[in-house]
């Protein structure tokens, strides 16, 4: 097939080669280097539905038989007959403002702090679904049921979910159902149940009434000594501090505390200015306090003036004397005599006037020099001395006294947001405790108005029936065929891709170019359709596609040597290699192709060229290689060099240096070497090919190739440090390949670096 193909290739391109030659060899960079995203969503995404592509036989064959045996078990299923009731459980519109309140005795409870498991805020559907399923209520119905029908017990009545019990939506309404072959059995098991859960309920409503009642009852005495303790509480509290009102007399206080304040500041300020007089004075007057004291008493004495004037002349007459006599002479000493009486007789006046204010140290004489009768200025600033030092210690005293009373106020203030605290405590203690007794008062009311009314809580609204027809039979369920036939579809499909995974993993091989990439991580360099599903234009087209991205693969330098080689044979490496040196030779390259397959030629059949002389024959000393060239006749620039004679030690010449030099020298003569290689598992022949290349072009051929084998070539590839190029993927179906073309597969890599296995 493949010789058949590159033959009905090679016709077409002798035909237009002339035609394309120029256009092909003007052809421009189409492939640009552009960053390679993967999405791993799409990815696993795409291996999932390329899976299912391959496998839906296997798929559809698996999910149609599990949902054909579903069907078959629901149609040969016995039939069962379903009746139903349903249950008011909470009354629709509320009976008065007292029956709208949560229940009573949960409330009283949250108000004391306690808890009352006998009440709740609500009925919880949940919780009251479980009682009315559980043996302690459902075993008295059971004994009733057993009278006729003995074989009913509890696990087939309840743990086999016979009989169902549900809420209807957010209603207040309870449905319960119950199944059995038996239609009477049904109806009766239905009667005797709603009977029961309606005396239920009913025992239930009185027993919770007179809970309420008795738990109220009990907490009322507690509550009434709790109220007139916090009361008496509060009133020695409000008269020990004299506290009417906390917010008033914190008022009050502030107000006081800023009159003292001012008070304060205006007694030191009078404090200030009388000491600054008292100091002016004393410096001006050069008298203490007890001395101006004395100055003004004695100013007032008029027989102490008297000697006091008298005392004068006779100091007067002494000095005028004793400008002509001696201190000795007599006239003097009778007016010193004079003067020493009178100022004896001036301090026995002093002493007598002002008595011990006059300081024994200080003569009255000596103290009062100074102050002459009539000096009525001296003795103005006198009495103002005498004035401010007295107001001195006034304003002291009144300084002292406002300080006092700032601190004593302080305190208080202090004390007061303590006794407010405690104060407000009590308040709020009074105030939930009478609360709690005001509503329990009230549920107390509240609890006797409902337990004289005697209503009867739940109320049958649907009662106990089967579906029946006009006839009035009883109409059996419906087997829900849809519903099975759905499930058992749904589970075919499940064990079908389950099927479908199991055949992937046995038959592991490469069934889209994603796959290799993914397996390998080498570079996509092209995808080649399959021959009878393609066009030969469009098969051209790709190879066209592959040799301009192998061109220009590296960035910097033109690609001029390469080995095509594959895993296994029968991957079409041959061909790939033959119409890539034919698309590379009509863009204008002079390209030589080579088969270095020394064990199994092919070139040579596929041209229809002779082999007498090739690669093994140019390998021997002294033999011209352009003798053993062949020239296409349809295709100037591209030069075939057959294999030769077949031989079997191939290896020796190919890692000879006699091919080296001449791989060396072809390179240098062509702008493309092309060396068709033997496969990579089993033999080494291209590993010693590679390192003297640009590198390796592996063919995988989709469909065929097995991951492992993939796998273990590239492996020997990093042994021998060869450069991989990429993979060209061989054989794509035809969606394959469209789908590649469309999301730009095959072009969004071109231009990366080359991976190397080092």
């Amino acid at each position: 097939m493949e010789t058949e193909h590159s033959s009905s290739l090679i016709s077409a391109q002798q035909n237009g080669s002339q035609k394309n030659g120029a256009h092909l060899q003007s052809l421009p960079l189409l492939y640009t280097a552009q960053p390679y995203e993967s999405d791993d969503d799409e990815v696993e995404l795409g291996q999932i539905f390329a899976i299912v592509r391959r496998r839906a036989v296997l798929i559809s064959g698996v999910a149609v038989a599990v949902a054909s045996a579903a069907l078959l078990w629901a149609l040969t299923r016995t039939p069962k007959y379903e009746g139903r009731f349903q249950l008011l459980v909470e009354p629709v519109v509320a009976e008065s403002k007292l029956s709208r309140l949560p229940s009573i005795a949960a409330e009283a409870a949250s108000l004391l702090g306690t808890t009352d498991p006998s009440q709740s805020a609500g009925l919880d559907y949940e919780t009251q679904i479980e009682v009315l399923k559980s043996p302690k209520l459902m075993l008295p119905i059971i004994r009733q049921l057993q009278a006729r029908y003995p074989d009913i017990d509890y696990k087939s009545l309840i743990e086999d979910e016979k009989l169902e019990l549900t809420r209807r939506g957010q209603t207040k309404i309870l449905e319960i159902s119950y199944q059995d072959p038996d239609p009477q059995k049904v109806e009766f098991v239905l009667n005797q149940v709603a009977k029961s859960y309606l005396n239920y309920g009913l025992q239930e409503r009185q027993t919770n009434t007179g809970q309420g009642i008795k738990f109220v009852d009990q907490q009322l005495p507690r509550i009434r000594q709790r109220v007139n303790t916090l009361q008496g509480q509060l009133q020695q509290f409000q008269e020990r501090y004299n506290l009417v009102d906390p917010e008033v007399q914190g008022e009050q206080l502030a107000t006081r505390a800023n009159s003292l304040e001012e008070q304060q500041l205006k007694a030191r300020t009078e404090l200030g200015e009388a000491y600054s007089l008292y100091k002016t004075l004393q410096s001006q007057l050069g008298l203490r306090p007890n001395e101006a004291v004395v100055a003004a008493t004695l100013s007032e004495a008029p027989r102490y003036q008297k000697f006091l004037e008298d005392l004068q002349e006779v100091e007067a007459k002494i000095a005028e004397e004793s400008a002509q006599f001696r201190d000795d002479s007599p006239v003097i000493q009778d007016l010193e005599s004079q003067r020493q009486n009178l100022v004896s007789f001036l301090n026995q006046e002093a002493q007598r006037v002002v008595g011990s204010n006059l300081s024994g140290k200080t003569p009255a004489s000596q103290a009062l020099s100074a102050q002459l009768p009539g000096d009525s200025l001296r003795l103005k600033l006198t009495e103002d001395f005498v004035e401010a030092a007295n107001q001195i210690q006034v304003l002291r005293t009144r300084d002292q006294a406002i300080a006092q009373a700032g601190n004593s106020l302080n305190q208080r203030v202090q004390q007061l947001p303590f006794i407010v605290r405690q104060y407000t405590d009590l308040q709020r203690e009074l105030k939930v405790a009478s609360g709690t007794l005001e509503q329990l008062l009230l549920k107390r009311e509240t609890l006797g108005v409902e337990a004289a009314q005697q209503d009867v809580p739940w109320e049958i609204i649907a009662d106990p029936k089967l579906p029946r027809d006009q006839s009035g039979k009883a109409v059996p369920m419906a087997p829900k065929l849809l519903l099975y036939l759905g499930l058992g579809g749904i589970l075919g499909v499940v064990l079908g891709l389950a099927a479908a995974l199991i055949a992937e993993q046995l038959n592991k091989v490469f069934h889209t170019p994603e796959d290799v990439k993914d397996a390998t991580g080498l570079l996509p360099l092209g995808t080649i359709p399959l021959s009878h599903q393609h066009n030969e234009p469009a098969f051209s087209e790709a190879f066209n596609a592959l040799s301009t991205r192998i061109r220009f693969l590296n960035s910097g330098r033109l690609t001029r040597s390469l080995v095509v080689s594959s895993a296994m044979a029968g991957e079409g490496k041959s061909t790939v290699a033959l119409h890539l040196a034919q698309a590379s030779a009509q863009m204008g390259q002079r390209v030589l192709l080579v088969d270095a397959n020394l064990r199994h030629p092919m070139l040579h059949t596929l041209l229809s060229l002779p082999n007498s002389q090739g690669l093994s024959t140019v390998t021997e000393p002294n033999f011209n290689v352009y003798s053993a060239l062949q020239q296409l006749p349809y295709l100037n620039n591209l030069s075939v060099l057959t294999a030769g004679q077949a031989t079997g030690n191939a290896t020796a010449v190919l890692g000879s240096r006699t091919m080296q030099s001449l791989m060396q020298q072809l390179q240098a003569e062509f702008d493309l070497v092309i060396y068709d290689s033997p496969t990579l598992i089993g033999y080494t022949d291209a590993c010693l090919l590679a390192p003297n290349t640009d590198g390796v072009v592996f063919v995988v051929k989709v469909g065929k190739t097995s991951c492992s084998a993939a796998t273990q070539a590239i492996e020997q590839l990093k042994t021998f440090h060869a450069q991989v190029l990429g993979f060209v993927a061989n054989g794509v179906k035809q969606h394959t390949h469209n789908h590649l073309a469309n999301n730009g597969y095959s072009t969004r890599k071109s231009g990366l670096e080359t991976s190397r296995f080092n």
